[in-house]
């Protein structure tokens, strides 16, 4: 039986330098190779680095790698409130702008003819329409909230900002809808015009709103700082 040498290294990884610490085990496995050494065994988290301690405001995005790396719980990073904010209200503005041509121009006489057999006035007031607005706006922000919120899982882009206009649709359209058909307060015609047009607008409001989002920029670990501890 062929004997098989084998030896454990020490290393000085660099949290987040995924690059730097690979480059790191390249030369490590080149020395060990010229030893005569069959098999090497490194260090647990020796490729990404042990992450920095809770509170510390350190993150594990490297300087090199510049990618997320969910390694350990609170290293993710903080959402930016004043871009979801920003981006939310552009996302309102979306929803507003379709649910004011779609149902306050072009359905606009089916919702009062809707709205007369329920025995309720056909038009709404100021407060009415305030609180549509309104409505539009928060659902907007919410919808940028979420999109950030899942952004460091699945990415940011139209793709994520996609996914999260989808589940606001759901959550905010298509759910609500449902009592609504079943108990036959509004034509099914109607409210089925109603959740297509949500789509369009949960959708394309949160994609564009998503174009204004960015992360704010997390510290990190500067390479020759990490490499001497």
């Amino acid at each position: 039986m062929e004997d098989v040498a084998i030896a454990a290294a020490q290393t000085a990884s660099i949290a987040g330098d995924i690059a730097a610490n690979v480059a790191g085990h390249v030369r490590f496995a080149a020395a060990a190779g010229e030893l005569g050494v069959k098999l090497l065994v490194l260090p647990e988290l020796s490729l990404t680095g042990h992450p920095p301690p809770r509170g510390s405001g350190v993150s594990l995005i490297g300087p090199r790698t510049q990618e997320w790396s969910p390694i350990a719980e609170g290293t993710v990073q903080r959402i930016n409130g004043l871009r979801v904010i920003a981006g939310g209200l552009l996302a309102g503005v979306v929803i507003n702008i379709c649910e004011f041509i779609v149902n306050g121009v072009i359905l606009k006489n089916r919702w009062a003819a809707a709205m007369r057999a329920l025995g309720k006035p056909a038009g709404y007031g100021a407060t009415e329409m305030t609180a549509f607005i309104l409505w539009g706006f928060l659902v907007g922000i919410f919808a940028i909230w979420l999109y950030a919120a899942i952004r460091p899982r699945y990415g940011p882009g139209p793709k994520t900002a996609a996914v999260a206009g989808v589940a606001v649709w759901v959550l905010g359209y298509l759910l609500p809808s449902i009592p609504t058909v079943v108990t036959h307060l509004f034509g099914r015609r109607l409210v089925v015009y109603g959740v297509a047009v949500g789509l369009v607008e949960a959708v394309g409001g949160t994609m564009l709103g998503a174009w204004l989002y960015r992360e704010p920029k997390a510290s990190t670990v500067p390479s020759s700082a990490a490499a001497e501890q």
